[in-house]
């Protein structure tokens, strides 16, 4: 059961050894509108599956009786479920032989929830790991059979550390699976009182406010690229920020205090933020400074930019 980018590594892992698994089916989020166009997307998952022709299961509800029955046909040994996006019900999870087990992109019960990587970078954390766990019906509760940590660079963005993770997790998943057929599985409760929630992003985390610190502006740059994508505005326009660097500029914070090829410095409290790279609406990635030099109404050093509309 698996329905991001994330999962698509321990997918093919499974799917190459094929002396040792048989995937019997894939259980996946169904087809969603995306893009200007609002045409039926595949999930990363599905994408991969269809081109090895699995069997492909897509219900709006996995609690429901059809999805129950279906997973009951297939008698499954082992369920492996890998960011899917529904809480899975008992009446599932008590189905396979052997177990059903959970791949969780953080140190449990650190950052329980559907953007574990996310809040791992906006909250500036030195380090965040993989999570291998028996499933419950409770959010991402389940005791934990094996865990690895991992270190953060200070300069790594989502897109690259949820890459690094995912690899990590194919050796783990297959150490823990291991432990498991020679009856050696550990089986350790999560301490529920250190637990911490890692939501799903909405729009309002998306927005740079200036009045915050300059590392907390950058975290959020890096932690949220390469998607959904912090926004700023800039000459009247909300803009993607793509690229930008962490400076010690002191100024008012939302002050524009350099404009140059290298990008536009905004301050912000505790340090500056040099944008480098951005997206306008409906147009192509550029340099900031190339934004600059077409923005309408101009803009200026000195120019104090504002946190919302």
């Amino acid at each position: 059961m698996a329905t991001s980018e994330f999962s698509v590594a321990p997918y093919k892992s499974f799917a190459q050894d094929k002396d040792k698994y048989s995937i019997e089916a894939v259980i996946t989020q169904p087809d969603r509108p995306a893009g200007r166009g609002l045409n039926l997307k595949f999930s990363p998952i599905k994408q991969v599956a269809v081109q090895e022709n699995r069997l492909i299961f897509q219900p709006e509800k996995i609690r429901s009786t059809e999805s129950i029955e279906f997973v009951k046909k297939i008698e499954p040994d082992l369920i492996i479920v890998v960011a899917y996006g529904q809480i899975i019900p008992n009446a599932i999870l008590n189905i396979p032989k052997i177990a059903c087990l959970n791949i969780h992109a953080s140190l449990l019960p650190e950052f329980r929830g559907p953007a574990p990587i996310h809040y791992a970078i906006l909250q500036g954390k030195k380090e965040t790991g993989i999570s291998i766990i028996y499933m419950n019906d409770q959010l991402d509760a389940g005791d934990i059979l094996i865990a690895e940590k991992c270190p953060i660079d200070s300069q790594e963005t989502f897109g690259a550390l949820q890459n690094r993770l995912s690899l990590l997790s194919v050796n783990l998943i297959h150490q823990a699976i291991d432990l498991l057929l020679q009856g050696r599985a550990p089986r350790r409760r999560q301490d529920h009182s250190k637990m911490s929630y890692a939501p799903m992003l909405g729009k309002a985390e998306l927005s740079i406010d200036w009045n915050q610190t300059a590392l907390d502006i950058f975290n959020k740059i890096r932690g949220l690229y390469p998607w959904p994508v912090a926004r700023c505005w800039l000459s009247s326009q909300e803009v993607k920020v793509i690229q930008a660097r962490l400076q010690n500029t002191t100024e008012n914070p939302g002050t524009i205090t350099h404009i140059g090829k290298e990008g536009i410095e905004v301050a912000a409290v505790q340090g500056s933020i040099l944008l480098q790279q951005i997206q306008p609406a409906s147009r192509r990635v550029m340099a900031a400074y190339e934004y600059f030099l077409g923005a309408r109404p101009p803009m200026k050093e000195g120019d104090i930019l504002d946190s919302k509309r």
